[in-house]
């Protein structure tokens, strides 16, 4: 590195003037040149832009997440479904029934796995992450039978695993604590927010 340097440095001395580099440049440029680039890459990668949703251009914050991009609010997009509820545009979004949680979010993007969520929660309990605030989760409660309920003590999300005999998969957070459980969520006509993710590029 330091031969390859050294030769552009030289090219960069005035034609004839027999000076050499200005003291300090060579630190300069490798800074400039190779260091540099790696830092803005990792700024980029743990603070990419705003996604803007094309199907109604509403903008959210996301996050890079073990390999993966997290919608980091709520997802606020309005379906032609009547049952779907806009609880709050700004930190809630719509609560969505099971049905419509499974297509809902942008094209590229999807509901997360059990296994994403439980990877998760495990960083979570070892204290590498506050999931709470990592993902900035608002405790928005959920929906039962067309009632807002658990309003400020907890907030369930759905999950992309399927719907077995009106039982499902999904992720209840309560702050600091949270649970993945399957149980019937279509007697009570439940609906949960949503947070979409996508693989890394």
């Amino acid at each position: 590195m330091r031969n390859i340097t050294g030769k552009v440095l030289l090219s960069l001395n005035w034609p004839g003037s027999g000076q050499k580099a200005i003291p300090g440049f060579q630190k300069i440029y490798v800074l400039s040149v190779f260091i540099l680039p790696v830092l803005l890459l990792f700024l980029k990668r743990n603070n990419p832009e705003p996604f803007t949703d094309p199907r109604d251009n509403e903008q959210y914050q996301i996050l890079e997440l073990e390999d993966m991009l997290w919608f980091k609010e709520n997802l606020r997009y309005r379906t032609s479904v009547p049952s779907d509820t806009l609880i709050d545009s700004k930190n809630c979004g719509v609560f969505y029934s099971v049905q419509s949680a499974k297509t809902v979010c942008p094209k590229g993007w999807r509901l997360p796995t059990e296994k994403e969520v439980k990877r998760l929660v495990r960083l979570d309990k070892r204290g590498k992450i506050s999931l709470k605030d990592t993902l900035n989760i608002q405790l928005c409660g959920r929906m039962d039978n067309e009632k807002h309920a658990k309003i400020g003590l907890q907030n369930t999300f759905w999950l992309s695993e399927e719907l077995t005999d009106e039982h499902i998969t999904h992720w209840h957070t309560f702050g600091e604590t949270h649970k993945i459980h399957n149980h019937n969520v279509v007697v009570a006509r439940r609906k949960f927010p949503v947070r979409c993710v996508c693989e890394i590029q």
